[in-house]
């Protein structure tokens, strides 16, 4: 469970979760039951980009899976870090690698699930 205080700076984010079109659903459900309000989609690299780029989007933290289309996940962290500095990513994988996990903790990935 999480505390009230948690709960309501959870809601208060603009999360953007960028994944498979299923996994964005199950994904979105448990953060909606966490708090969160606002969740931005995006089933591909390209399209979570676009979103980031998009004025107004106020995007306050970036869920990503690994293995994204168009613009795999080690990518999207190089472009979000060059542009966005420390807006905090996750990144998610179901084929976890050390290398992969290697590869993202160079770049400052906030988190790998």
């Amino acid at each position: 469970m999480l505390s009230t205080a948690l709960k309501s700076k959870l809601a208060k984010q603009h999360l953007l979760v960028a994944d498979a079109p299923q996994m964005i659903s199950l994904l979105e459900s448990y953060l909606r039951d966490m708090g969160a309000k606002t969740i931005y989609r995006a089933t591909d690299g390209r399209a979570a980009i676009e979103a980031l780029n998009t004025p107004g989007m106020r995007i306050s933290a970036v869920i990503y899976d690994m293995n994204l289309p168009r613009l795999d996940g080690l990518e999207a962290l190089k472009l979000v870090r060059r542009n966005f500095g420390r807006l905090p990513f996750l990144m998610l994988s179901a084929n976890v690698t050390k290398e992969s996990i290697a590869a993202a903790a160079k770049l400052n990935v906030d988190g790998y699930l």
